[in-house]
């Protein structure tokens, strides 16, 4: 069994021009695999030899030096005495006073996600997402009798398969595979995973930089309303069928207003205030908790009214019903066909044909943007590519665009 190979050197990109010295690091190589960690010292190639690792003047460094290599081999001899796991990583985590930190997989996913929930950087949902995609990889390791598999053994074979596995598995909801695109979210949510695993020293190198994802098509499919179907659908009554006027009433306030289904949903009655005369929705978005500040364009207003104090199907405070996202959509298609909408709705479908109606109304990109909330303003030009200077011309850009739209029950 070939000994690890252990190599002391000055991170030369590194380089600090105010002390003239490089830090000091260790790389530590075992089965074709590599760790480095920073030592507590610097220097510069005056006062280091390059090819020996050591410094030129005997001292505490080399006396340090000589005793972390002795550290590390004595670390080597006894787990192969114990018949335990070895790797570069876990060499080097035991040699800096570290305990075995190689655990499963499975386990460093689980307290990802704990930390997740204790942070208020993502909603639940996002999380519930995560853990669908985690999913997929633990049900392939376990597929291949690996269920104990650590997260310092994930090769590039374990990515290779696991690409094949889930081209293989069928769609629980479809009656067909998974998308490709879908496929390479979940490869980039696992690489995610995988690079904090090589900084926290848990992996030597995370095998998906190897691994190229074959690539996507851009089709295009972002899925709107045109100004001619969404005023079919307001003047649609739905057979007069009030479940569905509800889901009807819920997607055209977001196509008035951009908001996604989660802030729909926990959109309360003090978050739509009056400044200067005019009616503003003010909240904090769910999902990216950015604070929008948008005009309540007529038609909104009057769905607003309708639902703030009906208490038959909404929570005191909130102003639409609760419903999941799943039956919303299931609803909408419904109401598609009857209405005569020749697309499947789903609810992001409003928050798409709010921005490209606007984009295509004359809005600058920058200021749809702002309406939607979005981190970056390349977000936003997904909807089209077209072009008002401040906040009341916002307002009135909207108001004439939706001017002719009521919400088909005044």
């Amino acid at each position: 069994m070939k000994r690890p190979r252990i190599k002391f050197f000055l991170r030369e990109d590194y380089y600090s021009a105010k002390t003239d010295s490089y830090p000091l690091y260790v790389r530590i190589t075992y089965n074709r695999e590599s760790v480095k960690s920073s030592l507590p010292y610097r220097s510069n190639f005056n006062h280091f030899f390059k090819e020996s690792g050591r410094f030129k003047q005997d001292g505490p460094e080399n006396e340090f030096l000589n005793f972390f290599e002795d550290r590390i081999l004595t670390i080597w001899r006894d787990l192969i005495l114990k018949e335990e796991e070895i790797s570069a990583p876990i060499l080097l985590d035991l040699a800096k006073g570290g305990k075995k930190k190689s655990i499963r997989i499975s386990e460093y996913i689980s307290n990802y996600l704990k930390k997740l929930e204790k942070s208020s950087h993502h909603s639940p949902a996002t999380i519930e997402t995560y853990n669908a995609k985690f999913n997929h990889f633990l049900n392939f390791i376990k597929s291949i009798n690996e269920s104990n598999l650590r997260i310092s053994q994930v090769t590039y074979k374990h990515i290779q398969e696991f690409d094949l596995y889930m081209c293989s598995l069928k769609h629980p909801k479809k009656d067909k595979g998974y998308e490709r695109s879908t496929i390479n979210k979940i490869h980039d949510l696992v690489s995610q995973l995988l690079n904090m695993a090589e900084n926290d020293n848990l992996l030597a190198k995370n095998p998906y930089k190897k691994f190229k994802r074959p690539r996507v098509e851009n089709k295009n499919t972002i899925k709107y309303l045109t100004p001619e179907e969404l005023e079919n659908l307001i003047d649609h009554d739905l057979g007069g069928n009030e479940r569905l006027k509800r889901i009807k009433d819920m997607f055209l306030f977001s196509c008035y207003t951009g908001l996604r289904f989660s802030d729909v949903q926990e959109l309360k009655v003090d978050e739509v205030k009056k400044v200067g005369g005019k009616w503003y929705l003010v909240r904090e978005q769910v999902k990216t908790k950015i604070n929008v500040n948008i005009p309540l364009i007529e038609p909104a207003y009057e769905l607003f009214i309708k639902y703030k104090d009906d208490n038959r199907y909404n929570l005191p405070g909130y102003i639409f019903p609760k419903i999941s996202n799943q039956k919303t959509n299931t609803y909408l298609k419904e109401i598609g066909t009857l209405s005569g909408v020749d697309k499947t709705l789903n609810f992001h479908c409003a928050r798409h044909t709010f921005g490209t109606l606007l984009l295509s109304s004359g809005m600058r990109e920058e200021e749809v943007s702002q309406l939607m909330g979005h981190t970056n303003v390349n977000m936003t030009r997904i909807y089209a590519k077209i072009l008002p200077e401040n906040f009341e011309l916002m307002r009135e850009s909207m108001e004439k665009l939706f001017k002719k739209f009521g919400n088909g029950e005044k």
